[in-house]
């Protein structure tokens, strides 16, 4: 059963296996990352294979992944309405849980993400947003420095959010990328230590032009 869950959650095919592979690379020194990883976890890129291929495949089942035309950036999101659980993704979660994070850490990850998401929830209580679009994941190949994939996929989605008339929501820790999803017609509403991690997160929103 325990080698069965991992390896669905290493990848499926080809295709899964690359843009797993792009977010581990992306996201491999990120240090909101990195403490959701038990720090006795012998071999850490594997270990964020398994969160990053947790999150892939909860969107992929929605719909929820959108690649660059050169295919060197990718973009995990969902709408919240649409996003749900089924036994696999328990069993999934389960799984993360030993191996990555482990049972004497999980509350603690547990009270940092309800506070992130309570964040969010106040926002959209105050705007009276009764559904919006999550960009959980946006990153790009290491070896490409032109950030033309990342552009493309932003557009994608703030296209997306004015048909459906919804807002998007994001955090991110690297304040490099704040004035590119300001460029973008991004706000930033807030911004909180993370006290797990040891590090700021700036929240964001897109309000769409519907």
């Amino acid at each position: 059963m325990i080698n069965s869950i991992s390896s669905s959650l290493i990848g499926r095919n080809s295709k899964d296996q690359q843009i797993i592979k792009i977010l581990c690379s992306a996201f491999e020194g990120n240090q909101r990352i990195q403490s959701l990883v038990k720090k006795d976890t012998q071999d850490f890129r594997q270990a964020l294979n398994i969160l990053i291929s947790y999150c892939y495949f909860m969107v992929k089942k929605v719909g929820g992944i959108s690649t660059s035309s050169d295919n060197d950036a990718c973009l995990l999101y969902y709408i919240n309405s649409k996003k749900y659980m089924n036994l696999r993704d328990y069993l999934h979660y389960a799984y993360l849980a030993i191996k990555v994070i482990g049972f004497t850490r999980l509350k603690k990850v547990y009270q940092r993400e309800k506070f992130i998401k309570s964040i969010r929830k106040k926002d959209q209580i105050k705007y009276s947003y009764g559904d919006h679009i999550y960009v959980w994941f946006l990153a790009q190949k290491k070896s490409n420095k032109d950030i033309k994939g990342l552009i493309e996929l932003k557009r994608f989605i703030t296209k997306k959010a004015d048909e459906l008339q919804l807002p998007i929501y994001m955090e991110t820790t690297d304040p490099r990328l704040v004035p590119l999803y300001e460029r973008m017609g991004f706000q930033f509403y807030a911004c909180q230590k993370d006290e797990l991690a040891r590090v700021n997160i700036w929240f964001g929103k897109y309000k769409n032009n519907g």
